[in-house]
């Protein structure tokens, strides 16, 4: 394998090998090609630094490590590993971890500061993947940890009514800035948000109140890329959130009901979220509207600074 740096164009091959690797049995977990292409857009702050590419003597796209974090300032990275299935079962898991820890020791020496970089296991080789990271150094987060949530989607949703006044809408242009100084997830660009509105694979669902205040929304996603490659054709709940004035009025039941009804009409037959083990109103939420647990996904951690990167060079 021949690695090398992200270069314009490679955006494409990137999710291509991602749907590969999801069909190839990874269906039900994050990164979902949605997720992918957020954090490639928004949280991958050097992409020529931060991404590697592998591929093998016919030029093709073989695996993909990348590094992100939320603000361009934060101190803690989370690397994605998205790999070919034929891949799995090489040394590239463990080069990719080399490349991660290397990259961070550098960014750690540059800023003279300590990093945390951390990485959930692959989930078609978990309990080789989970042996790697502790012999690269990584530790099992005492913090937390996610929690996957779903529901089939064979039968038709129950429906309950919004509260007189209140409207249930799908988002636009005109309400878009709003939108954004709503959002209470990690900000993406107004540019983002815009090209997300356009696209027929993903929706944002609104609901507002009788005085025109955007009062809740929600946003849903598949990838018929993806389900045409595979019988399981899962949809997504990516974001939801209730203003707090609005949060007795159940507007999130309504959202997420007529989000099963989206997905489901659009050829999904099951429904999919991710949340942290922590979030009880959120999981309470789901499962009043008949979402059950899934699995449970735990976050590996590792400690970067300019000592582990001095040794780094040292053993160059």
């Amino acid at each position: 394998m021949t690695p090398r740096s992200f270069m314009t164009g490679d955006q494409e091959k990137i999710i291509q090998l991602l749907l590969a690797y999801r069909t190839g049995g990874n269906v039900m977990r994050y990164p979902t090609v949605w997720r992918l292409q957020l954090l490639l857009d928004s949280r991958v702050w050097d992409l020529e630094q931060d991404i590697r590419l592998w591929e093998n003597t016919e030029n093709h796209l073989m695996a993909c490590a990348l590094l992100w974090k939320r603000q361009r300032e934060g101190t803690y990275y989370a690397l994605e590993r998205i790999l070919h299935p034929g891949m799995l079962e090489t040394e590239l898991p463990s080069v990719m971890l080399d490349w991660a820890i290397e990259r961070t020791g550098v960014e750690s020496l540059e800023k003279a500061t300590k990093l945390s970089l951390s990485v959930f296991p692959l989930q078609r080789i978990l309990e080789h993947d989970k042996g790697l990271l502790e012999a690269h150094g990584f530790v099992r987060s005492i913090a937390g940890y996610n929690v996957y949530m779903t529901m089939g989607l064979d039968t038709r949703p129950t429906s309950i009514n919004l509260p007189d006044g209140f409207q249930l809408l799908p988002l636009t242009e005109e309400d878009l800035e709003a939108y954004q100084a709503t959002y209470g997830f990690t900000p993406v660009t107004i540019e983002r948000q815009r090209v997300l509105l356009h696209n027929k694979e993903y929706q944002h669902l609104i609901v507002k109140a009788p005085n025109g205040q955007l009062a809740a929304y929600l946003e849903c996603s598949f990838s018929r890329a993806e389900w045409g490659q595979n019988k399981q054709r899962a949809g997504w709940i990516d974001y939801i959130e209730t203003q707090p004035s609005f949060q007795h009025l159940k507007l999130a039941q309504v959202l997420m009901l007529r989000a099963f009804e989206h997905l489901q009409a659009q050829g999904a037959n099951r429904v999919m979220l991710i949340t942290r083990h922590d979030n009880h109103p959120a999981q309470s939420l789901f499962k009043k509207v008949g979402m059950e647990f899934d699995d449970n996904e735990y976050i590996y951690e590792k400690e970067i600074d300019t000592r582990s990167t001095e040794v780094i060079k040292k053993s160059d």
